[in-house]
């Protein structure tokens, strides 16, 4: 004689409110920038999915549902969080950037030496980019270089200020620095 087993539809209410709001959340996790907001569906997914699974576990109920939620509710928590993360850290490379564009030099010589610095960095990121030739390390050259370029509209903003385009030493040590970045970039 076989034996059948009851199943109950103990924790199945909690496992399909779980299962509903998990597909909602895993959705808006998707969503470029705005995934992040799916941490709030995902979490409350999480629970409802996790106490359907005890239910139905202490009262032999079937749990297909409630772990399928359960399973797509930590999907979406984990992209969530992925995204949020992604966004935290940009957050932080643009303050960076920020405090970085926005030095104030001391002299004209303090100009030259930062120019010179920063057509050094611009030529490397674009040497860097054309060797690897991957989308992202163009993404991320693209935001280094943005930033660069700020950085040299503040140092030229700067110039005038400081009135060293008067000094044909100044433009003579710019044109040599501008000479170079234009050997390089003509070698590639």
């Amino acid at each position: 004689m076989s034996e059948e087993t009851i199943k109950s539809s103990a924790g199945q209410g909690l496992g399909i409110a779980g299962l509903i709001v998990g597909i909602i959340a895993l959705v808006i996790s998707f969503i470029p920038c705005l995934g992040m907001f799916a941490l709030f569906p995902g979490v409350i997914a999480l629970i409802l999915s996790g106490i359907g699974v005890m239910i139905a576990t202490k009262k032999n109920g079937a749990k297909g549902i409630t772990i399928a939620a359960l399973i797509i509710s930590v999907l979406a928590c984990g992209i969530a969080g992925y995204q949020t993360k992604v966004l935290m850290d940009a957050t932080e490379g643009v303050r960076d950037s920020a405090a970085e564009i926005n030095v104030k030099y001391d002299s004209c010589e303090d100009l030259i030496v930062a120019y010179s610095q920063t057509v050094d960095e611009i030529a490397a990121m674009q040497e860097g980019v054309q060797e690897k030739g991957d989308a992202i390390d163009f993404m991320g050259a693209f935001g280094g270089t943005v930033t660069l370029i700020a950085k040299v509209a503040n140092i030229q903003t700067q110039s005038t200020e400081m009135s060293c385009a008067e000094d044909e030493n100044y433009q003579a040590r710019l044109q040599e620095i501008d000479n170079k970045y234009i050997e390089v970039n003509g070698a590639q």
